[in-house]
């Protein structure tokens, strides 16, 4: 198949990291890729350039109404290779403008769970419901979950052309390493005894940040030092307002403050735990990841995070402030034995289940079923 694959940037995030999952797979399994966004320069570009026959075209857009007028440019480009299918995961309006103007077939995808939009720009509602009535036109909507497809559906998108393909997770670059947890303990300057905790997030509202904050204060108690390392890119001010209330809180001491992460293997194998209790989420790659390096996770019951951990016993509801103290409190208080079995039980339910072959075999399924739909 002639495949191009569309994403507006290849900045730093859980959706990027799965695209390019899904690229260098779909390129390996022998078919013709090309990359599009509509921004250059993004971190995850240059892991990309690296692929030998790959081609990657970023168009350098200036701004919104600008990416828009880049949409024909996308359209013109699949008309003119005769592609078989544009597959667009953030940024849906390439494969909308693409099916009036080509033969190509079109997939969108959807990566989110739901969305408080009390959180968000008022302009999400809007443009959820603009897809929806464009979506009409695609031939497929690729959700990595089914909280997402519920999601997309009670905004009137068209269930018979919807599919589930969970996440999938390069368990050969996220595994356990003892020389890695060394390095990252020396990089954030914390000792082995020290109970580490890791909230990988970009740094918003909607990312459960404040709620984490509110139940850790209950750690003031324990005897144990511990530290959280909270990581990602996203509102500054934000983050300057968290990093306030940690202070008020009283957990200053407690707290590393970290950018965007490029090598993410280093920072999972010096944790001790994984934590992300947000509000919505689908599939969310930062458990995928951490169960991955064999990192025990905490996490909220939103999306398909019961099926990625496959047990219920560290989820709790958001906002349930005293049951998230407590998970927070058994993970700091267990023995290194218990970490390192529920560690291993993580990484062996992602090899058997959520591997990046696993996904890139079921896109790959899809795809060949909807091109041959088409010529039947």
């Amino acid at each position: 198949m002639k495949i191009v694959l569309f994403t507006r940037s290849l900045n730093v995030g859980g959706a990027e990291r799965q695209f390019c999952e899904l690229v260098k797979y779909l390129h390996r399994s022998g078919h013709e890729v090309t990359v599009m966004t509509y921004y250059s320069g993004g971190k995850l570009e240059e892991e990309l350039r690296t692929i030998p026959g790959l081609q990657l075209l970023s168009m350098g857009s200036t701004g919104a109404w600008h990416s828009l007028l880049l949409t024909l440019k996308v359209a013109a480009y699949c008309r003119r290779i005769a592609a078989d299918v544009l597959y667009c995961f953030i940024g849906h309006e390439p494969a909308y403008v693409t099916k009036f103007l080509t033969k190509t077939k079109t997939v969108i995808r959807i990566s989110n769970g739901g969305m408080d939009f009390s959180q968000n720009n008022p302009k999400s509602k809007i443009l959820l419901r603009l897809g929806r009535f464009f979506s009409i036109w695609t031939d497929l909507i690729v959700s990595n979950s089914l909280a997402g497809q519920r999601f997309y559906q009670s905004f009137g998108y068209n269930a018979a052309k919807m599919v589930i393909v969970h996440n999938g997770f390069d368990v050969s670059r996220f595994r356990p390493d003892a020389d890695l947890r060394l390095q990252s303990r020396f990089e954030m300057n914390v000792s082995e005894q020290t109970f580490v905790f890791g909230y990988v997030a970009r740094f918003h509202p909607e990312k459960g940040h404040k709620f984490f904050l509110e139940a850790a204060v209950d750690l003031s108690t324990v005897s144990k030092d511990w530290k959280v390392v909270f990581a990602g890119g996203g509102n500054k001010e934000f983050k300057i307002e968290l990093q306030k209330i940690a202070e008020q809180l009283g957990l200053n001491e407690h707290c590393i403050w970290m950018d965007d992460c490029m090598d993410m293997p280093l920072l999972y194998n010096g944790l001790d735990a994984c934590v992300l209790v947000s509000p919505a989420e689908g599939f969310p790659n930062v458990i995928g990841e951490a169960m991955s390096v064999g990192i025990p996770c905490i996490a909220t019951k939103v999306g398909e995070v019961s099926e990625l951990l496959g047990s219920d016993e560290f989820i709790v509801e958001y906002g349930d402030v005293s049951g998230l103290s407590a998970n927070l409190r058994k993970m700091v208080e267990s023995s290194s034995e218990s970490l390192k079995e529920i560690g291993e039980q993580n990484r062996k339910r992602m090899v058997e289940k959520f591997s990046v072959e696993q996904c890139g075999e079921k896109n790959l399924s899809v795809l060949l079923e909807l091109i041959s739909r088409g010529t039947k």
